[in-house]
């Protein structure tokens, strides 16, 4: 069992973090728990990997869809709750970044079969352990990063959902929020770097595997480069902090089934 330490908004309307201790070759990291990554590594061009020779080259696409230049290293160790992961390829941004953020890690790039991520009663990551009892059900069709895509329902009405936990804050695409005012109210703005102010709704019921989470804070959001690169068209929800930390979640990346339990 992996501890992640969770690091709550600092405001009622606000971003959230999911941090877990890592280790590069004995070298001690705090990282983000990203699914969003899907089966990547990300670093940054720090001096703890700035000593890496890299062994190839490529792009990466940030949540914007801009494009930055990577490359790739190989880390000998990766260690994570004393689980020794390596040697194990690792992508590295080429701009320097401090904090957290600089290491993010995608569970997909390290679990065989699949992994747990508890929050209910304990905040812990489980790789390759057994399946809980219970019902599940499929993952959306998944594309080569193995990328976390659920069905998620608002008022009856089907949609998909990409299950991200380096997300600190839920988003909707804000084109459906158009089309169906009356299942959100306004509570707000969110300003990020980079980005213009973001406005922010409540919705007032979500439901995920049957379980009901209720007023849920959303940016909405442009999803227009998120459809493109998931290469779904029926994706409407981004899933982050304020949902993900309200149950237990299981996905087994073999069979393409995923389950959730001890929601609200």
């Amino acid at each position: 069992m992996v501890p992640l330490r969770l690091v709550p908004p600092v405001q009622k309307i606000g971003a959230g973090e999911i941090l877990l201790d890592c280790a590069f070759d004995g070298a001690p990291r705090s990282c983000v728990l990203d699914t969003g990554a899907g089966d990547k590594i990300l670093v940054h061009d720090d001096s703890m990997f700035g000593r890496y020779k890299p062994i190839g080259n490529g792009s990466n696409q940030d949540d914007l869809g801009a494009r930055g230049e990577v490359d790739v290293i190989r880390v000998g160790h990766l260690t994570i709750g004393g689980a020794d992961f390596g040697p194990i390829d690792v992508k590295r941004r080429k701009q320097a970044e401090s904090g957290p953020g600089a290491a993010l890690v995608g569970p997909q790039a390290v679990a065989r079969r699949g992994f747990a991520l508890l929050f209910k009663d304990s905040s812990t990551m489980v790789v390759d352990g057994p399946a809980p009892a219970g019902p599940d059900y499929p993952l959306n069709a998944s594309d080569r990063d193995r990328h976390l895509l659920i069905k998620a329902e608002i008022e009856g009405d089907s949609m998909s959902a990409l299950f991200d936990t380096g997300a600190g804050i839920t988003e909707i695409d804000r084109d459906y929020v158009a089309l169906h005012p009356r299942d959100f109210s306004l509570v707000g703005t969110m300003r990020f770097a980079g980005r213009p102010d973001a406005e922010i709704y409540e919705l007032r019921s979500l439901s995920l595997g049957g379980r009901r989470f209720n007023g849920v804070d959303v940016i909405a959001a442009d999803f227009s480069f998120f459809k493109r690169k998931l290469k779904d068209d029926d994706l409407r929800l981004m899933l982050g902090y304020n949902v993900v930390t309200r149950a237990d979640w299981y996905f087994d990346l073999t069979r393409r089934r995923w389950s959730v339990s001890n929601a609200p």
